[in-house]
């Protein structure tokens, strides 16, 4: 799903939308980019960015990953903003894997692992270079596509608020066509 496909929940639908600078926060080592629209990984390396906006109800949040996949580490997930205090900027992942309630998709050894929390929940699929990952919740349930496939629908549900975050380890590494729908 791209810019501007609507996303349908029920008798609800709304539209993915490109995020902008404004949707960032708390970088010191990564930074969003207009041209094209990415966030990307600055001079250390091992640095990840939090979503200024926050997820309150049903949302998508799509990105592509770009760079060094088959050695690289990093990852996107979500997380319960009761949580923002444990976000580190300075860690490939955000620290999202020390969260209690987090849900991501972490980067590591060439294949993409599913993680709830520190708990690792499926991890078979390889990681390319052009991945289009999309995380979703509708209703209390999270899922998990890789390049529109469902890849992982996890059993912990939640109607937390929660944000997005963002991580890599390899300068020049990025995401980019990130866009975001919330209903």
């Amino acid at each position: 799903m791209g810019t501007g496909q609507v996303m349908m929940t029920g008798a609800d639908h709304y539209e993915l939308r490109d995020m902008v600078s404004a949707d960032w926060t708390d970088a010191s080592e990564m930074h969003f980019e207009t041209t094209p629209d990415r966030v990307e990984t600055d001079t250390g390396g091992d640095s990840a960015i939090k979503t200024a906006i926050t997820f309150p109800r049903d949302f998508q949040f799509q990105s592509t990953v770009n760079g060094s996949v088959s050695s690289g580490h990093g990852g996107l997930g979500v997380f319960d903003v009761a949580e923002d205090g444990t976000f580190s900027d300075t860690n490939n992942t955000g620290n999202i894997l020390t969260m209690t309630n987090s849900w991501s998709m972490i980067l590591s050894g060439g294949k993409w692992h599913a993680y709830y929390g520190n708990s690792s929940k499926l991890s078979t699929a390889d990681a390319v270079d052009g991945d289009v990952i999309l995380f979703e919740r509708v209703g209390e349930v999270f899922s998990a596509s890789i390049n529109d496939v469902l890849y992982h629908t996890w059993a912990e549900t939640s109607p937390l608020e929660v944000r997005a975050c963002a991580g890599r380890f390899t300068v020049g590494d990025d995401f980019s066509d990130l866009s975001v729908a919330i209903q």
